[in-house]
């Protein structure tokens, strides 16, 4: 408890929550949190030994949140928000603005959302089985419903999605990983029963038919110099399954797989008192985990 430095109850519940730079001129960083009506960005500050927190500036909604992603577009130094709703429609806030808000009407329920920061775009994914990539530009700036059944605004619709790509099941995790084996930015996709890869400009990569369950993925770069390049999938994935699994792959290979006690429902990296990239966990019983893998060797 010693170590505890803020403790701040909000009234609302909390959806989502991520650290970024979200004040124009800021080296510091900001935390933007999700509430199902309102959007907060708060700053935490320490003065004389004491923490607290300020609300820099928050955006109240008309429709229920459901989740959001972040990019930096352009040379700006902060990122926008793009929060998607439970009626699948997408709201773009740059600062204390609200930009756009541009409506799906074909879709039935929200999905995945990502953003690709070297072509200024976002992917979603639909309830059609697709992931479509949207122009940022054309999304910021066009008053429509993006929905292809509309024969007055199919037009925009086209122009304003860049490529579809037909994924054939339900999308449970997007991460969009910048290789630095292909140079390219990668879009990493999990499936029902597929693990994805699919380029910024549509094209799938590789795909990996999966003899389990899976629920959530963690994608990161490959940090092995002896490691060869096959061309078809170049990066870690590290994959948790509904038996209690996490399955690690370098590239197409499975390196590693340990049991855990809970079913994890997302995954990623940290660093927890000088101790570098220990796996956290969040189970389907809303426990939060902190791991490590310990490699025993045999002793001959």
């Amino acid at each position: 408890i010693e170590n505890l430095l803020l403790e701040h109850l909000f009234p609302d519940p909390i959806l989502q929550i991520t650290i970024g730079h979200f004040v124009i001129n800021s080296d510091d960083y900001q935390l933007a949190i999700l509430h199902p009506k309102k959007l907060s960005v708060v700053q935490i500050q320490n003065l004389r030994g004491a923490s607290n927190i300020r609300l820099n500036y928050e955006h109240k909604f008309k429709r229920n949140g459901y989740s959001f992603t972040t990019g930096r577009i352009g040379d700006k130094n902060y990122e926008i928000f793009f929060v998607q709703s439970i009626d699948c429609a997408i709201s773009i806030y740059e600062q204390d603005s609200l930009i756009n808000i541009v409506e799906f009407k074909d879709y039935i329920f929200p999905g995945c959302i990502a953003f690709l920061s070297r072509k200024d775009a976002i992917v979603v994914s639909n309830t059609s089985y697709e992931i479509e990539c949207y122009n940022y530009n054309t999304l910021a700036t066009t008053k429509y419903s993006a929905s292809s059944s509309n024969t007055t605004n199919n037009n925009d619709n086209v122009q304003s999605r860049q490529w579809k790509a037909v994924i054939g099941e339900l999308t449970k995790k997007i991460d969009v990983v910048s290789n630095e084996i292909s140079k390219r930015e990668e879009i990493v996709i999990l499936s029902e029963t597929l693990l994805n890869i699919v380029d910024s400009n549509g094209k799938i990569l590789y795909q990996r038919k999966l003899d389990y369950e899976p629920m959530t993925l963690k994608a990161y770069n490959i940090t092995d110099d002896k490691y060869i390049p096959n061309k078809q999938c170049d990066i870690m994935c590290m994959i948790a399954t509904n038996s209690n699994h996490i399955l690690i792959y370098k590239g197409i290979n499975l390196v590693w797989a340990v049991k855990t006690y809970e079913t994890p429902v997302y995954l990623n990296f940290a660093d927890f008192d000088r101790v570098k990239s220990l796996i956290v966990l969040l189970s389907d019983t809303g426990k939060i985990l902190v791991c490590y893998f310990i490699i025993k060797q045999a002793i001959s």
